[in-house]
């Protein structure tokens, strides 16, 4: 028998396949949604870092007789949950919230799918409640500094207001001078600047 003391050689094209071609002109859907998203997922860069939302204090405020700094938060009553409504406590236990600049609500760190939401004006009985982020006129607040031009920021000494959607003769604040666990609500802002309890800057 015959054995071979090599392979035969390789065979090799005389044409080698073309470089793959690419595109100039990406391609676009021709149909795109028409309908919008409900709740879109807002920008990254407009959600802000998390804070507590503090009553505003100056020196000359005289709350509670008494001209001693005193420090008030945002708290979720019985936990940030859905309809919990929203009192102030003391800062040191109280909760984080965090801005959303893409739909301009506030909304817990702990649970951000609820958004604070306005249940109506002018009585303690109607105080500011946690719902499902729905982009409604109602989770849409304007902060704004009531005669200067500040807005939301993380400057302690350049407190502003909350008003409801584009209502801006009525303020986000809690019945007369601060103590624990009153009920925030909306009323006319004429009170609230009286009482100097209509600001709030961002604390922790």
């Amino acid at each position: 028998y015959c054995i071979n003391d090599s392979t035969a050689s390789p065979t090799t094209s005389a044409s080698p396949t073309h470089a793959p071609t690419i595109s100039s002109v990406p391609t676009v859907s021709p149909a795109p949604s028409v309908q919008p998203s409900l709740n879109p997922t807002p920008a990254p860069n407009s959600v802000s870092e998390r804070f507590k939302l503090r009553l505003y204090w100056s020196p000359n405020y005289n709350w509670q007789e008494t001209r001693k700094e005193t420090f008030w938060c945002w708290q979720c009553r019985g936990g940030c949950k859905v309809d919990k409504l929203i009192e102030i406590d003391h800062c040191k236990g109280a909760d984080y919230f965090q801005y959303y600049g893409e739909d301009n609500s506030y909304r817990p760190f702990s649970n951000p799918e609820l958004c604070v939401t306005e249940d109506g004006f002018d009585k303690e009985s109607r105080p500011l409640r946690l719902k499902k982020c729905n982009g409604g006129i109602k989770q849409k607040w304007d902060n704004s500094g009531y005669s200067e031009s500040v807005g939301f920021n993380f400057d302690k000494s350049k407190p502003w207001e909350i008003h409801p959607g584009s209502k801006m003769d009525k303020c986000v604040t809690q019945m007369h001078h601060p103590k624990a666990h009153e009920r925030v609500f909306i009323r006319r802002c004429q009170k609230p600047r009286i009482n100097t309890t209509s600001k709030w800057v961002t604390y922790g």
